[in-house]
């Protein structure tokens, strides 16, 4: 019995563990795409440095240099408070709004909500993925569990 329990619970895992690592492998690439970015970014500025030095001067280049990153980062500042605006006057952007509140579970607002809608959505895709078999034999063992859970309360 303890042999089927170890095998089904690897079953059930092996999906988790292949999204995390995919999600780490995407990570990682994202993480070196940002640095070359930045690096791209910074030679990118050095140059036009360099140009607008010998076009206008120094003290010129650098103002105009200045002014143009403070433009930036004024845009998108202004970008990001709309968008955070946005998300909290539709309302939908918060998951514990949308989810239907469990017997017993913190008021909304509250964590438990959202790692149960997580945890929902992570054995349905757990359990697509399983065979027929491991599924009912899954099934079966979450029964007793639960069970035995309610047996001793």
């Amino acid at each position: 019995m303890n042999e089927i329990i170890r095998r089904l619970a690897a079953a059930a895992m092996q999906p988790f563990r292949q999204s995390i690592l995919r999600g780490g492998r995407v990570a990682l690439l994202l993480l070196v795409a940002l640095a070359f970015l930045i690096v791209a970014l910074a030679y990118a500025a050095a140059a036009l440095s360099s140009w607008l030095t010998a076009l206008y001067g120094p003290i010129t280049a650098a103002l105009a240099l200045a002014g143009a990153f403070l433009l930036f980062a004024l845009c998108a500042m202004t970008l990001a408070l709309r968008q955070r605006s946005a998300g909290q006057s539709v309302g939908a952007a918060d998951p514990r709004d949308s989810a239907p509140a469990a017997p017993g579970a913190n008021p909304p607002g509250g964590g438990a909500q959202v790692s149960e809608l997580a945890s929902l959505v992570a054995g349905v895709a757990a359990g697509n993925r399983l065979k027929p078999f491991e599924l009912v034999a899954l099934a079966v063992l979450a029964g007793f569990l639960i069970g035995r859970r309610n047996d001793e309360k």
